[in-house]
């Protein structure tokens, strides 16, 4: 039956809407995930099928929206046809959306965008994150009435080589992931779910007049470029900076040959400079900071890209975010003058672009506030 609900067995069901207005080879399903999420994508690209067929409609595209409530949630929302029709009318009817065209499973992410904005590079963009997910990706740029009018829609429609188990879910924050993304590329913000590819893919292009943020540190040379003033003690200045990630929640990379410069109102990189790979050994730089920095910093990890010529590239430093139960993370030494000072502890931190020493105040008062809990007294 053409109006019949699609069932996932054991996942609840994706309830029919109908076609889209003059397009009668296109039909549109609405579900929670809830209900549908935990399905595996191979179940629901089978139920796709078996109703296409059942409905006689052998090539139409099934498309297939989902909603982050609840399963009751949205049975209250079926029950304004008024709603479902003007919000819910159009393909994709919510995005990120699946869809069955043909028998392959895809998914199609949309971003509005104002008429004189061109989409430029997005596949550049995309192809290292979406490389290491094994999925590809078509753009396209339509004309589609939008709430404020008429206005560009950029389309990206996503094959995805899924693995085997993977389930609703998955897609749907797969799609997300590469939703926000695009969102960021429209605001001309370096995306971060993505740099970490970008970077490896050897697209430092893409960071010319990006600023330095709170989880991103540009080095425009390794650290032992130090050795001439500081000697060995270079290695504390690395200890420095990779703790004072680990200190953020959210972690960050320092990219060792990105080249800034400062416009005054922070850095900003400018370019990029190879270097001998050489002078970046994983296992040195790990060993610094599992010498200099405690607790352990989890995860850390030295990622060396080779560059245009014969043993040359680049660097970057991993930092994931750590467990909140791990920091605070501390320094052993410190330099004063040239000399450094090995009693010494410091409690680095990540201030927006920058790297900061926590001031004596607020060591003193997170030491207070350990001994009051320790000893049961009231804070």
């Amino acid at each position: 039956m053409p109006d019949g609900d699609i069932a996932v067995v054991g996942h609840g069901a994706l309830t029919y809407m109908g076609t889209a207005v003059g397009e009668v080879l296109n039909s549109r399903h609405l579900g929670a995930l809830e209900g549908i999420g935990p399905a595996s994508l191979s179940s629901l690209r089978q139920a796709l099928i078996r109703w296409r067929k059942r409905a006689g409609y052998l090539e139409a595209r099934v498309w297939v929206g989902l909603f982050e409530v609840s399963e009751d949630v949205l049975h209250r929302l079926f029950d304004d046809p008024l709603m479902l029709v003007t919000h819910y009318r159009s393909n994709p009817p919510i995005t990120p959306a699946l869809f069955l065209d043909g028998d392959e499973l895809k998914m199609r992410i949309e971003v509005e965008q104002p008429r004189e904005v061109k989409p430029v590079g997005i596949e550049e963009w995309l192809a290292p994150f979406l490389s290491r997910r094994r999925a590809t990706c078509e753009v396209s740029v339509a004309e589609k009435e939008n709430l404020e009018g008429d206005g560009l829609t950029l389309a990206v429609d996503l094959q995805w080589s899924y693995p085997r188990g993977a389930t609703v879910n998955d897609a749907w924050k797969f799609g997300d992931e590469v939703q926000t993304l695009m969102l960021a590329i429209e605001e001309g913000v370096l995306p971060r779910s993505a740099a970490l590819d970008l970077l490896c893919a050897g697209r430092w292009n893409l960071f010319k007049g990006q600023p330095e943020t709170e989880w991103l540190e540009a080095k425009g040379a390794p650290y032992d470029h130090l050795e001439r003033d500081l000697g060995e003690n270079w290695r504390l200045e690395l200890a420095k900076d990779v703790a004072a990630f680990a200190n953020s929640p959210g972690g960050g990379l320092i990219v060792l040959g990105l080249v800034t410069k400062n416009r005054g109102d922070g850095d900003v990189i400018e370019g990029h400079k190879e270097f001998d790979l050489s002078r970046v050994e994983a296992s040195t730089y790990r060993g610094h900071i599992a010498q200099l920095v405690y607790p352990r910093v989890e995860g850390f990890e030295v990622r060396r890209i080779k560059g245009t010529k014969k043993d040359q590239g680049m660097a970057i430093l991993v930092i994931p975010p750590q467990p909140e139960g791990s920091r605070p993370f501390l320094v052993q030494g410190t330099i004063i003058g040239q000399t450094a000072m090995g009693a010494h502890v410091l409690l680095p931190m990540r201030r927006e672009d920058d790297t900061a020493l926590m001031e004596v105040e607020a060591i003193h008062a997170r030491l207070r506030l350990g001994e009051q809990v320790i000893k049961g007294e009231k804070a």
